[in-house]
């Protein structure tokens, strides 16, 4: 009989438990596969409406500095990891995520039939890193980045690099939370069909108007302090705004997660916590490959620019891949397979000792 930390039985319930997740897991991924494999490659011009598999160069005129490393970039993805100890007495212990960051404006990728204006949030990226930084308290210095970052700026001379301050790279970790809790705020009134009621239909508008107004236009830049909108809310609402009461009170009505997560952020931006963040980004006069939704262009600056690829609502298949088409779908088709063959076999052996160990086989 085991007793103690000597029983292996927790983690084979954990190993189980994880292998039935990634069994499960790895059946959607191969229908992602099937369903890009099915999907033909089109010229940009030709993209209707609905789910489309194009392949182009991105292009964008001012380009955005990623967070961590400082690339210009179209888009960037920021993986925040958190490092959790084994237990008090142990040096060893794990990143376990925290949470993800990705931004950017709107760019446009060509060929040679045409261009189409792609939205990158809420895509699966498959492309290089472009950076990784370990904020220890230690050191300023990067573990890894690219070598010459304005070089990916057509026609610039690499010029000197100075990479963030962990100092700035610690506000960054506070910053994405705000952003965060304003994007789950967002998320929660931006419906797809107006609401039954007219009045809470009106509040819901003058909400979403509230969040763009105060988002800062900067597309890299942390999103609206959580603060500063309360204060708006209570001086209109004051003056005798209908509307501004009505969103004080459903600012209010998530007042716990929002104050628990404002919590949070100012406990990483004091401490000494250890982080690991890992940056990706799409980068100017690249080729890449995107799967996502083509639907009409809201902001559309011409009429050749009237279709924009986006993540669907109904069809969430979204990806972009620096690879070509056979990788992309070989990588998917692979992870597939050791998902679901690799987490069966992972169960079953869990469970096999499982029930070993117990005397119950």
């Amino acid at each position: 009989m085991f007793r103690g930390n000597s029983d292996p039985r927790s983690w084979l319930v954990v190993g189980f438990v994880g292998g039935i997740v990634a069994f499960f897991r790895g059946f959607s991924v191969y229908r992602e596969y099937k369903l890009i494999e099915d999907t033909p490659h089109i010229p940009i011009a030709s993209a209707s409406m609905g789910l489309v598999r194009v392949r182009g160069v991105a292009q964008l005129a001012d380009c955005i500095l990623s967070p961590v490393s400082r690339t210009p970039c179209c888009f960037y993805r920021v993986e925040i990891s958190k490092w959790t100890p084994s237990n008090k007495d142990s040096d060893g212990g794990v990143f376990e995520h925290l949470r993800t960051d990705a931004d950017g404006p709107r760019f446009h990728i060509t060929d040679d039939s045409g261009k189409i204006s792609i939205d990158l949030h809420g895509a699966e990226f498959d492309i290089v890193q472009t950076a990784m930084r370990v904020l220890d308290g230690t050191s300023d210095s990067p573990s890894a980045t690219m070598a010459q970052l304005e070089a990916v700026v057509s026609g610039k001379q690499p010029g000197a690099y100075i990479p963030p301050s962990e100092h700035e790279l610690r506000d960054y970790v506070s910053a994405t939370g705000v952003k965060t809790v304003s994007r789950w705020i967002g998320s929660k009134l931006d419906t797809q069909y107006p609401l039954a009621e007219p009045a809470k239909e009106q509040t819901r508008q003058a909400f979403l108007a509230l969040l763009r107004e105060m988002t800062p236009p900067e597309a890299n830049s942390p999103a609206i302090p959580l603060d500063s909108m309360r204060k708006m809310l209570e001086a209109r609402a004051a003056g005798g705004d209908s509307h501004a009461v009505q969103m004080l009170a459903a600012f209010k009505e998530h007042a716990g997660a929002i104050e628990a997560e404002a919590v949070r952020m100012n406990t990483i931006q004091e401490s000494t916590e250890k982080y690991k963040l890992t940056e990706y980004c799409v980068l100017p006069n690249t080729t890449y490959e995107i799967v996502g939704t083509c639907r009409e262009n809201p902001d559309a600056a011409d009429p050749s620019d009237h279709s924009m690829i986006a993540r669907g609502r109904e069809e969430s298949t979204f990806r972009v891949s620096w690879k070509t088409a056979g990788e992309v779908e070989l990588g998917l088709r692979n992870r597939a397979m050791y998902m679901i063959f690799g987490g069966a076999t992972v169960s079953v052996v869990c469970l096999y000792f499982f029930l070993s160990i117990s005397d119950l086989l």
